[in-house]
Formats: C-alpha cells, structure tokens, sequence
C-alpha cells in the first residue's frame, strides 16, 4: 500500500511544483483582441478568440471603429527569442460587427504597402495606441 501511495504522490507533487514557472501575460486590445506572451517576451502576439492572428513579436497596436494596426517585427525561427528589430512588418485587419464572418487580414506589408492600402481604404489616420518595447 506505501508503494502505491508512493507511485502517486510523487508525480503529483513533481505536477504541483511546476506551477509558477512559467510567466505570461496579456494585454486586451479591442472586441475579441489580445496581445499575449508566454514565458518570455519576444513570443508577443496578438490573439482572436485563442487564435493567433498576427505571430511575434508585436511592436505596436492600435485601432479605430472600423481597423485594427499591428507594427510587428518578426522573430528570426518560429520558436526563437531573437526579434529581428530591423525589419517592420505591418498588419491591417478589418473589424467586423458579424462574429461568424472572417475578418480580412492584410499582412505582413512594408510600410509603403501599408500606407498605400490604408489610403485606398479612406483610412486618414493610424494611430498606434499601445506600444511594446523594441529592445528585448
């Protein structure tokens, strides 16, 4: 009976005291957008119903009643810590009032791209409200 007893507490306890070592975080943005990070930082990126939308590392986020903008600078691997500051990337996504319908997504644009389809869109201006640090 010791021996069974001993089988299950002890990975219970090796379960429990995992707890706490990871460190997150999440920043609500608009509707149903969040900027989360987990365990460190440059893993930054912004989230739609649990669905990543834009991947890291999220720089700024803005938004107005009809858009959202993201200022983004991409990671240099998919599970890399190394933010590749001197490349921008921009988002634009649509804000729909129909939460089944998909929400155009344009992205990654330069910043040229960006403020050419921001002005086909009549979009006259971007303001980008919540700012991440650069140096990570």
């Amino acid at each position: 009976m010791r021996r069974y007893q001993a089988l299950v507490i002890a990975p219970l306890l090796s379960l429990t005291s995992c707890f706490g070592l990871f460190d997150n975080g999440t920043d609500s943005i608009v509707d149903k957008y969040e900027v989360t990070w987990i365990d460190v930082h440059a893993q930054r990126a912004l989230y739609c119903d649990g669905s990543e939308v834009v991947p890291a590392y999220i720089a700024a986020v803005g938004y107005n009643s009809k858009y959202l903008f993201v200022k983004q600078h991409p990671l240099a691997g998919e599970h890399d810590e190394k933010v590749l500051e001197s490349i921008t990337n921009y988002y634009l996504i649509e804000r729909t009032q129909n939460e089944s319908q998909d929400r155009p997504i344009y992205g990654p644009l330069s910043e040229e791209k960006f403020n050419v389809l921001c002005n086909e869109l009549g979009i006259e201006e971007v303001t980008f409200s919540t700012h991440y640090p650069e140096n990570i």
